[in-house]
Order: structure tokens, then C-alpha cells, then sequence
């Protein structure tokens, strides 16, 4: 269950709410927001606020949006304009999307999440407000175009279409850089067998 503003799962976090813009009375409301199957967006809404996995420690979303919204998307890398996503939007040769932020969320999302102009008392609009909501959905799905659902040689018990040196090359490099995280995630994923430990193998 996603609940928008933490990757905490209870329904019962009090800050776990929207800001809803209300046709009838012409402005926005707190709106609770439960959605189910979407532990993949609670998970990315922590890192950005992690001192210890980025780089906007204890910073609110609502304070990221401002300065992300501004900013061109993709804007420090070349997009191949034959890229299956994001070529029609490509600005190559230049750097970046022929497009903003502020429109992407329009484009994905209701306009009853971001269509208030106002402020509130700390200067923020209602897209900067949800700004959560449309990082952790987005993030999700992507990820969820990862999902090969079952195809794949690892799912299926097969090896990598890889040689045995350049798996255990890609391990060794796991352990030399510390990503430990990575090394342990791909043994409880089946990407390599549980006996897979850089020495054994390599």
C-alpha cells in the first residue's frame, strides 16, 4: 500500500495525505490516498530524503519539487532520438527533453492533483505539495516495465547468456566497490546461485 509521503506501509500515519483540489468549493483539500499493489512507490519516496542513499537529507519533497520542476528533464545526458520511451521527446543534439516536469505530471496525472495556482502559507503550490505522489507512481512504473514475468533464464533456471569469466568479473567488481546491497540482493533474486561468492566461483 502506498500512502504518498513515506515508505511506511501502516494506514494509520497521520501525514499520509494529498492535496485535492475540490471543484465545488474552489480549493484544495487533505485527501486520504491508499494504493493497494504499490509497495514499489513507498520504497522510492525514501531515498531522496536519505543522507545515507542521496543527497537531500531531510529535505521534504514539496522543497525538492520546487528546484526539479525548473529543471529540463534528463538535462546533464544525450536522449537517443530512437530511444523506445522518451525519442519523440529527445533533444538531441543537445542534452536533455524537448519538454519539463511540470508538464510530464500534467500529461500522466488528473488535474485535480495539480491544477491549484495558490500557495500555501509556506509558498508552495499544490504540484509541489503532491509532488510525492507523482515520484513514487512514476518510479513504479518504470520499474514495473523491468518485470519480465517469468521469461527470463534466470526465472527459468537458466544461466546468464554471459561467459562464466564475465559473471564472476561482474561479482568481483560488486565486492570491490562495496555494493554490497547489489551483491546480496542479486543471490536472493536467483540472478546467481546462492554458493556465488567471488572466491568460490571465480
Amino acid at each position: 500500500m502506498f500512502l504518498t509521503v513515506s515508505t511506511h506501509l501502516a494506514p494509520h500515519n497521520e501525514g499520509a495525505y494529498v492535496m485535492y483540489y475540490d471543484r465545488n468549493f474552489g480549493k484544495t483539500v487533505p485527501k486520504k490516498t491508499h494504493l493497494i499493489n504499490s509497495s514499489l512507490a513507498s520504497q522510492a519516496v525514501g531515498p531522496p530524503g536519505s543522507n545515507f542513499e542521496m543527497t537531500c537529507d531531510g529535505k521534504p519533497f514539496k522543497t525538492m519539487a520546487k528546484k526539479m520542476l525548473r529543471l529540463v528533464p534528463l538535462g546533464l545526458q544525450e536522449v537517443h532520438p530512437n530511444d523506445s520511451a522518451l525519442g519523440s521527446l529527445s533533444a538531441y543534439p543537445h542534452k536533455g527533453l524537448r519538454t519539463d516536469y511540470r508538464t510530464l505530471i500534467r500529461d500522466a496525472f488528473h488535474e485535480e492533483y495539480w491544477m491549484s495556482p495558490r500557495h500555501d502559507e509556506d509558498g508552495y503550490t499544490q504540484i509541489e505539495q503532491n509532488f510525492s505522489l507523482f515520484w513514487g507512481l512514476a518510479i513504479q512504473m518504470y520499474e514495473s516495465t523491468l518485470v519480465s514475468l517469468g521469461h527470463s533464464k534466470f526465472e527459468k533456471g537458466g544461466r546468464p547468456n554471459t561467459s562464466r569469466a564475465t559473471r564472476c568479473a561482474n561479482l568481483q567488481q560488486f565486492w570491490r566497490s562495496k555494493c554490497r546491497t547489489l551483491y546480496w540482493l542479486s543471490r536472493r533474486s536467483g540472478i546467481y546461485p546462492s554458493d556465488s561468492t567471488p572466491n568460490r566461483q571465480c
